[in-house]
């Protein structure tokens, strides 16, 4: 079985949220029809699980895709992962303990925010602002333990290591490149070695990518800024052959709150930062959710969060090993690509940040691929040395308090 999804009741939805085959279609212009989105996703939720008779495939995609509303099946899909995922519990959202094998799994396909989101609005009539106490610098939810059992598990083990590099979260670089999409373009000039990579998420091209993060921008900085649009002429710009320079600049522009706070960096804002990339993310995920739930909001505003949220997916998996690629043969294919690498050689202060907020933990050893020379090694080291410096400067300058600690930096050579 090759579905990161094991339970059959969930998997339309989640195929409905991270699809290539709906990605596709907006990519084609089309309007989404209920017959053709049916056949969607019963062509690829068989090729997934084709142990599951078509009769209980087409009954459960019946029950997501009612009518040709799909802002009410976006809402339904993400109801549908929500609840069987997530959990309230003393003012904060888990993982359900009996899930979070399935969790992981299901992380391979695509983010985990707006799952949190949705959950966080449904949860004792929360609203986005509780999004900095849930997700702040990671968007990692953790099941629910007790501190007895943390400070059980802590004093036991031997050894807490982390790499620092090649592991952070996909968010921050999905944000790195929607912000600089034009560093896609270097990849655009190296030789056809990058086919398996590109194969396994069903993409020909880094021209193809390049234009998927320049659109996706559009939309995001679209969502952010709350305007209303012109959705037709938004389906049109959505096309995969339309010119990039030809979106409707217009209903960006208009916005009354000036940039969206994904345009800036936090380590490079003059403004205060004391949330991440994950937080902001959620917040932007509990506004779309607000509007979908609108009675009175047009019935094909899904177009944008849809499009927005299959593409972040399609990216995450460049970048995620899935269920069904084995072997450390396979990872390599996925580091070796090396799109991490652009957004980490800018530093790690939010690498810092992410691990800072474990809280129970008041060392942590971070670990780095050597490089290939003694310069090049110093040079690594040095960065890390200064970048720490700077999240220590920048925890007490935010009076960033809470789960969050300063991590120690040590060297040590194996």
């Amino acid at each position: 079985m090759n579905s990161p999804v094991k339970n059959i009741k969930i998997l339309p939805a989640a195929l409905f949220l991270t699809s290539k085959r709906l990605l596709e279609l907006h990519h084609a212009g089309k309007p989404f029809r209920h017959k053709t989105v049916e056949a969607e996703l019963l062509q690829e939720t068989r090729s997934l699980r084709p142990d599951i008779p078509d009769h209980l495939i087409k009954k459960l995609i019946a029950r997501l895709v009612i009518n040709e509303n799909y802002n009410d099946t976006f809402l339904r899909a993400l109801d549908t992962i929500s609840d069987y995922f997530l959990d309230c519990k003393e003012n904060g959202i888990y993982v359900r303990d009996s899930k979070f094998q399935e969790w992981q799994d299901f992380l391979t396909l695509t983010t985990s925010i707006p799952f949190v989101a949705y959950k966080l609005l449904h949860c004792n009539k929360s609203d986005k602002s509780n999004c900095a106490n849930i997700l702040g610098f990671s968007s990692l939810v953790e099941p629910y333990v007790s501190d007895s059992k943390i400070n059980d598990l802590l004093n036991n083990l031997s050894e807490i290591h982390l790499h620092i590099n090649g592991t952070s979260e996909v968010i921050y670089v999905w944000q790195h490149y929607l912000n600089r999409p034009e560093t896609i373009k270097n990849k655009m000039a190296e030789p056809k070695d990058y086919a398996i990579e590109l194969d396994q998420i069903g993409l020909k091209s880094y021209s193809e990518l390049y234009r998927i993060l320049k659109k996706s921008k559009h939309v995001q900085e679209l969502l952010a800024s709350g305007n209303k649009c012109n959705l037709q002429e938004w389906r049109k710009y959505l096309k995969k052959n339309l010119l990039l320079t030809s979106p409707p600049f217009a209903d960006i522009l208009s916005s009354r709150h000036g940039k969206s706070p994904f345009t800036y960096h936090p380590k490079n804002s003059n403004k205060k930062r004391s949330k991440g990339i994950p937080c902001y993310e959620c917040e932007l995920w509990s506004s779309i959710i607000e509007r979908l739930e609108d009675r009175t909001q047009n019935k094909h505003f899904f177009i944008l969060p849809h499009y927005y949220l299959l593409s972040y997916s399609l990216f995450h998996r460049l970048l995620t090993q899935q269920v069904n690629q084995y072997g450390f043969g396979q990872f390599q294919i996925i580091a070796d690509h090396n799109i991490r690498d652009s957004y980490e050689d800018t530093g790690f202060l939010e690498r810092f940040l992410q691990l800072g907020e474990s809280g129970s933990l008041k060392s942590l050893e971070m670990r780095f691929t050597p490089r290939k020379t003694k310069n090049k090694y110093a040079q690594r080291f040095l960065k890390i040395k200064r970048e720490h410096c700077q999240y220590k400067k920048y925890k007490i300058k935010y009076n960033l308090t809470g789960r969050h600690t300063i991590l120690k930096v040590s060297s040590v050579i194996h």
